[in-house]
């Protein structure tokens, strides 16, 4: 297996996880972090930023190929042959 087709496998698990996920009922508004990072900024941190998770979620929503409520686009099933 090269190094291309090992990623392909992982991307497909990956989606594969997603879409059951789906099935069962888990959707956008479950993505969350645990309150500690969306609540309580860093003591490190001089301006004391919280997690941004929304426009963090878009964009990785839109990295992955889901669409803009975390489902794989259908493109992206078709160029994985799920």
């Amino acid at each position: 297996m090269s190094s291309k087709q090992f990623l392909e496998a992982g991307e497909r698990i990956h989606i594969l996880e997603r879409l059951m996920n789906t099935n069962e009922g888990i959707r956008k508004a479950d993505a969350t972090l645990p309150e500690r990072l969306l609540f309580e900024p860093q003591k490190d941190d001089p301006q004391k930023r919280l997690v941004p998770l929304k426009p963090m979620l878009k964009k990785y929503y839109k990295l992955r190929g889901y669409d803009n409520d975390g489902l794989p686009q259908k493109s992206l099933l078709e160029k994985l042959g799920i």
